[in-house]
């Protein structure tokens, strides 16, 4: 992710947290356009387009962050779209298919400079183009996305670091973007909503579903059930077959849904009854509200434990500081204040691709309780331990010498700094209200 890490440290150099607040603003209204647009194309219908891209939209909003995979959301749809021209024009021959080409090939080689999914991008060219009277031209288009993808500093070395890490989920199950979804989560019904949506189509124009691009829904449906982190491209592949599906079932009937089409068609009409002059209007004052009250508060202390790390520095809290992998990011910035050479190194971050399995498995045994729990301890004898509250990890400490000097609510969670009972003891008098196991 070189590309996007050197992008964020430029923007933060130079306009602080609030250039980094500006460039995930940007960020999402790249992401809003490309799906409403993608969409409608495929579709060949602006307003069912729309519907499906804010769908996506909705879909990806628990996961949209300031990260690289992000942008790979980007890169996915817009790969779908050129794929689908490419295949469609070259199945025509019609029109010229090298612009879409070139497009696929740009964008493996951004994808391959900025994430390490590049493989989900083969698989929708292979799959989603798949038709077998241009086998040769799908494959003409996996070797040449293949190739842009060695165009890195690292000349392709990125693909000996994914085939490293397929059984990654696998060694970092204690963390929540690696477990599997329930119906429960947020994501889970949208991507329900897009199978639904497919289901009802299959009953009405079963002939019109190709069992390639019904084999890679399925794959990202299942993967994305599978791993939390994989639903947005779930999403996305399944509304992408919903436009598709709805573009050919409009091309030989007004009506191809029945009551579903006619319920979409009497939407239509209602929308456009509104006046888009007060529509435009109301969503600018909102938009604007948002954004002043955004740009004042860039950063979420719900998330981020700025109150309990400026309380640990404040008291002089003996380092070295053990947080759980959520905050490592924070104690980076922090500890990078005043200086690009940082005063001192964080045991683990949030970047599970450069901590080593091992060092993982420590961590994912102590937050979850399990026994081995004391590992991690003896890993990074720490003095002073910033953790979430809602661990059993926290509980263990307490019966076992540590204890409890600060509690903060941040929203749902709670950020527990912790010290170890002797020194505690011979500083008790700077912490009043602190909590040891006698008090527990």
């Amino acid at each position: 992710s070189w590309s996007m890490e050197v992008l964020l440290a430029w923007l933060y150099d130079a306009f602080g947290t609030n250039g980094l607040f500006f460039a995930k603003i940007t960020l999402g209204q790249l992401v809003a356009f490309s799906f409403c647009y993608v969409f409608s194309k495929i579709a060949k219908d602006w307003f069912f387009g729309i519907i499906l891209g804010l769908l996506a939209l909705v879909a990806c909003h628990n996961h949209f962050t300031l990260r690289p995979q992000s942008i790979t959301w980007v890169y996915l749809v817009w790969l779908l779209y050129f794929t689908h021209l490419a295949t469609e024009n070259h199945a025509a021959k019609e029109k010229p298919v090298y612009p879409y080409i070139v497009g696929i090939c740009v964008i493996m080689c951004l994808w391959a400079n900025l994430h390490i999914t590049t493989a989900l991008g083969l698989l929708v060219i292979s799959l989603w183009g798949f038709k077998k009277e241009s086998i040769p031209f799908v494959v003409v288009l996996f070797v040449l996305g293949a190739l842009a993808t060695l165009l890195t500093p690292y000349l392709g070395g990125e693909w000996l670091t994914f085939f490293s890490k397929t059984d990654h989920p696998m060694k970092h199950s204690s963390i929540n973007e690696f477990q599997a979804a329930t119906i429960l989560h947020y994501s889970t019904g949208f991507i329900l909503i897009g199978a639904f949506l497919l289901a009802s189509f299959f009953f009405y124009k079963p002939r019109l579903f190709e069992v390639s691009k019904g084999i890679l829904c399925t794959i990202l449906f299942v993967g994305g059930l599978a791993i939390i982190k994989f639903l947005p491209y779930a999403a996305i592949v399944l509304y992408a077959y919903v436009a598709y599906i709805w573009m050919l079932g409009n091309k030989s009937d007004s009506l191809p849904f029945a009551n579903l089409s006619e319920a979409i068609s009497k939407l239509k009409n209602l929308v456009v009854k509104i006046p888009p002059e007060g529509l435009a209007f109301v969503f600018l004052c909102l938009s604007f509200s948002s954004f002043y009250s955004l740009w004042q508060r860039p950063i979420d202390n719900n998330y981020v434990p700025t109150h309990s790390v400026q309380y640990m520095e404040d008291k002089n809290l003996e380092k070295p500081w053990l947080s759980m992998f959520g905050y490592g990011g924070y104690l980076m910035k922090h500890y990078t204040e005043n200086s690009h050479k940082p005063e001192h190194h964080v045991f683990i971050d949030g970047r599970t691709n450069v901590t080593p399995p091992d060092v993982q498995q420590v961590f994912g045994t102590a937050i979850t309780g399990k026994r081995g729990w004391r590992k991690l301890l003896e890993l990074t004898k720490p003095k002073t331990i910033l953790w979430r509250g809602d661990s059993p990890f926290i509980t263990l400490l307490l019966n076992n010498g540590w204890c409890i000097v600060s509690e903060m609510f941040s929203g749902e969670l709670r950020q527990i700094v912790l010290m170890s009972e002797p020194d505690y003891k011979s500083r008790e008098g700077d912490f009043p209200g602190a909590i040891c196991h006698d008090d527990a």
